[in-house]
């Protein structure tokens, strides 16, 4: 064989529209470079860039542009285009069109089933991983247990494995069927059991009066999902062991014909693996994933189920809800055993309590504290027991959250530190004037809470957190990027270093001062000659700043 037809081949094999796609889904490189042919095939670098150039050249290989240049087969791209429209190069966002337009614009062809997992980008992303490797791993994917107490969404994991897998695959379910069972529904009824999944011959046990296919038949050339698995007896994990080791097995019964299956098992148990399976059948899985219970996830992302819930809900009914505060709070701290399954359960109760007074009133839908069942009542009054950190981002939930039934509109009314500190400030203002306080009285108090608001903002950002490309999402880089110069300006003038805390609490106060000067509303600090005798140097610097802000952002 020639070099250059070995060079095609190679790529040939290497470069699969299902690998493709599984490349693009994950945002990797695709194709094959001049390095990898030197590794694989023994070509020298530069021989191997000329073969695979040459091969471009006569209309075999596309080059993708980048560093290194990669190339795929031609004929991958003529099943998204006609072979006119095709051209020799590409670069790899052009591609990447190029694929998610197939078909008729069937952007569902390459999205993403994951997606739509509650932390799919955060504490499940990991899992993911694993998952989406499993199902892919050539030929036929890789044999996975899924771990996790009851509650934590093992079923809808997996059936995210297979719409995965089916969308890469380019399979419909008629070819690549998905067949759920669990095995605990016939745990008193072993016999039964294993007919279920194997299948039974005419005569195989009283009551077998014929002959009967079984799960494991139906699921061929697909997936098998066996919920809590651990409920299978022993010879039946034998059989299943058997089938994923040879592709065989027999229906209850029979003992000469064997039947042939190509099924990919994903199981999935509440129980310790070690404890409940054979160690044979384990040795044969050698995917395992653990989902974490809702008492491993974080308080914001649990912060985020919840508010992904309330809007089902919303969607569901089509109203907005209002969910009060305390609601809010003590959803994100009780004891939630029955984890996001039990939590969107009891949210599903309340919207349901909510509902029945809102027809009865013709009110707005609330979700208030006394709708709330006593064992989450309780939680709230363990709010001290907390740590700081939990604490105080609770303490940014002060108003009702407003859940509207669309994606697009999703949450309103989260009090944050966007909000603006000048608002409060008038309105804190009108409000100790109404009650008769003097000015000197009102300054202290005015002062003590600017400082608190500060001390809370700042607080708020954890170092988890202090990413600046998140914050040129909620602010214009404009004014991140010049905040950054301010802080940098201040830190030599006072000669003081400063984190990145004070850089996001520094920019949101900025974004909140330049719309409160256009709007031409009043700034008034009443402690300002206060702080000019006690802070003589910062105030000096800070005055500078001001000027800076004037010149190049008013």
């Amino acid at each position: 064989m020639k070099k250059i037809e070995e060079v095609y081949l190679y790529v040939k094999e290497n470069n699969s529209i299902e690998k493709i796609k599984q490349e693009i889904m994950k945002g990797n490189n695709v194709g094959i470079h001049a390095k990898e042919i030197e590794d694989n095939l023994g070509i020298i670098r530069n021989n191997a860039s000329t073969l695979l150039n040459t091969l471009n050249k006569n209309g075999k290989l596309i080059k993708i542009r980048g560093r290194p240049v990669r190339f795929i087969p031609k004929y991958i791209l003529e099943k998204f285009l006609p072979q006119s429209d095709i051209l020799h190069e590409y670069n790899l966002k052009d591609l990447k069109e190029i694929i998610v337009s197939e078909k008729d614009s069937n952007s569902s062809l390459i999205q993403d089933p994951f997606d739509n997992l509650f932390c799919s980008n955060t504490s499940l992303k990991k899992q993911i991983d694993q998952a989406k490797a499993a199902v892919m791993y050539p030929p036929n994917g890789l044999h996975t247990l899924i771990v996790g107490p009851s509650g934590v969404g093992k079923t809808t994991f997996a059936n995210k494995m297979y719409q995965y897998a089916k969308i890469l695959r380019e399979k419909t379910k008629d070819d690549f069927p998905f067949v759920s069972f669990n095995c605990s529904d016939y745990y008193n009824n072993p016999q039964l059991l294993l007919s279920q999944l194997f299948g039974h011959v005419k005569g195989a046990f009283t009551g077998a009066e014929s002959n009967k296919i079984g799960l494991v038949e139906k699921a061929n050339g697909g997936i098998l999902f066996l919920d809590e698995v651990h409920r299978l007896p022993p010879d039946g994990q034998e059989m299943l062991f058997y089938l994923m080791d040879n592709g065989e097995y027999h229906r209850l019964g029979e003992t000469e014909n064997k039947r042939k299956s190509n099924v990919l098992i994903i199981a999935a148990t509440t129980e310790e693996p070690q404890k409940v399976l054979l160690k044979t059948f384990l040795r044969r899985i050698p995917v395992i994933i653990s989902l974490p219970s809702l008492s491993q996830i974080n308080i914001r992302e649990r912060a985020n189920i919840v508010e992904n819930l309330f809007m089902e809900e919303a969607v569901r009914i089509n109203k907005k809800i209002l969910i009060s505060p305390e609601v809010f709070k003590a959803l994100l701290i009780y004891k939630c055993k029955g984890n996001i399954g039990q939590l969107k359960s009891d949210i599903k109760f309340m919207c349901a309590k909510s509902f029945l007074k809102y027809i009865n009133s013709k009110g707005d839908l609330k979700v208030e504290f006394d709708m709330l069942p006593k064992s989450i009542k309780n939680s709230i009054f363990k709010f001290n027991k907390l740590d700081w950190e939990t604490q105080e981002y609770l303490n940014t939930f002060n108003e009702s959250l407003v859940v509207y039934p669309s994606k697009e509109k999703k949450i309103n009314s989260r009090n944050t530190s966007r909000e603006s500190i000048y608002k409060k400030i008038v309105e804190r203002l009108e409000e100790l004037k109404k009650k008769g306080l003097s000015q000197s009285e009102i300054n202290l108090e005015i002062g003590k809470e600017i400082e608190n608001y500060f001390k809370t903002m700042i607080r708020k950002i954890t170092y988890k957190t202090l990413n600046i490309r998140e914050l040129y999402k909620v602010l214009d880089k404009e004014i991140v990027d010049f905040t950054f110069e301010l802080v940098r300006y201040a830190s030599e003038k006072l000669n003081r270093d400063y984190d990145n805390k004070i850089l996001f609490g520094l920019a949101f106060h900025i974004n909140s001062l330049i719309k409160r000067v256009k709007l031409k509303k009043p700034i008034v600090n009443q402690q300002l000659s206060e702080i000019k005798e006690i802070y003589s140097k910062e105030y000096e610097v800070a005055s500078a700043i001001v000027k800076k802000i004037e010149k190049n952002l008013i």
